[in-house]
């Protein structure tokens, strides 16, 4: 783009004496003036008249650009790479959800994706209200309403509107370390269950002083641990090279974490806690090396407390004997 500049001044030759030669004003000069002024006035943007067809660039590209606040406005390269126009704030609300975007959608799109923080765990069905668009449900698996818990506190969760309802696409789970214990030569292991989480993995690594299960119990109130015959349902199989494969299932004072251990034998297992409406105990899984037979003995199991109430805390516990050893909790959000 250039300007013109005036090439010839003729105000001065005006103040130039008669007769003089370059008092005239020559076709040459005119041309020239005439000439720069076409150049400028075909190489300057038309900023009056809406164009009418492409705009091509020659390779150059708009720099400088102002942040988009319209959905009719060019979309600057960090809005996208920031994700800031599918990311919604002022969230408000578990079950009933109400959220804004940075640029307010004209209406909802199939194909439409969002983000948010979640600001608790939802204990029920779910919807979302965008910048007042309107309540839709939130779904899973197709148009399954979602279950308490689905959504914990505090994770981001991301949704996309298929024409009638969001579908819950993915969470941000996270798995944090708690806590962990060390203990030697303990008949006990308690364990405080700490808000804001409602699934946890348990990990242990642990000695036994004789022939013994490893079992749990919950505790409502976190300083009595019941043990009644029919507090807790459990069901457990195990394998052993000596004894072959055991089943059972049945109502019992614990949930069996770990089917058998030997006495001297050292064994590892882990299991999925889950604290939201009770106290439910899955994946229970345990290899012990038995140290008498030299052989291995794998369990799988699971139970769950017969009370429907959110426990405080729960103990690990040999039933016979004593443990040493390790136990490590982990969160996940």
């Amino acid at each position: 783009m250039s300007n013109y500049t005036k090439a010839t001044n003729f105000a001065t030759k005006d103040a130039l004496p008669s007769g003089n030669p370059l008092k005239i004003v020559r076709g040459t000069e005119i041309d020239a003036e005439f000439n720069a002024i076409a150049t400028a006035i075909a190489t300057k943007p038309d900023t009056t008249t809406t164009p009418s067809a492409n705009l091509p660039m020659g390779g150059f590209k708009h720099t400088n650009v102002a942040v988009a606040s319209a959905t009719t406005d060019y979309l600057r390269a960090d809005q996208e790479q920031n994700s800031s126009l599918q990311y919604l704030t002022s969230v408000s609300g578990t079950n009933t959800i109400t959220a804004s975007a940075s640029i307010a959608p004209a209406a909802y799109a199939a194909g439409q994706t969002f983000r948010f923080t979640s600001a608790g765990a939802n204990t029920g069905a779910v919807t979302l209200n965008v910048n007042g668009l309107g309540v839709k449900s939130i779904t899973k698996n197709g148009a399954t309403a979602l279950a308490a818990g689905d959504i914990p506190a505090s994770v981001i969760v991301t949704v996309t509107y298929d024409g009638t309802q969001f579908q819950l696409s993915s969470i941000a789970s996270a798995v944090e370390f708690v806590s962990r214990q060390t203990v030697g030569a303990v008949s006990a292991i308690d364990f405080t269950i700490p808000s804001g989480y409602t699934d946890f993995e348990v990990s242990w690594s642990l000695s036994f002083s004789v022939d013994a299960q490893l079992l749990l119990r919950s505790s409502v109130d976190g300083t009595t641990f019941p043990s009644g015959a029919s507090d807790y349902s459990t069901a457990y199989i195990f394998n052993s090279g000596a004894s072959g494969s055991n089943i059972a299932s049945n109502a019992s004072g614990s949930i069996i974490a770990s089917p058998v251990a030997d006495a001297a034998s050292v064994g590892t297992g882990s299991f999925r806690l889950h604290t939201a409406n009770g106290f439910r105990v899955q994946g229970a899984t345990s290899l012990i090396l038995n140290a008498a037979g030299a052989q291995w003995e794998q369990g799988v199991a699971a139970g769950v407390r017969n009370v429907a109430t959110v426990p405080l805390a729960f103990r690990i516990l040999s039933s016979s004997g004593t443990v040493t050893g390790t136990v490590t909790l982990r969160g996940l959000r």
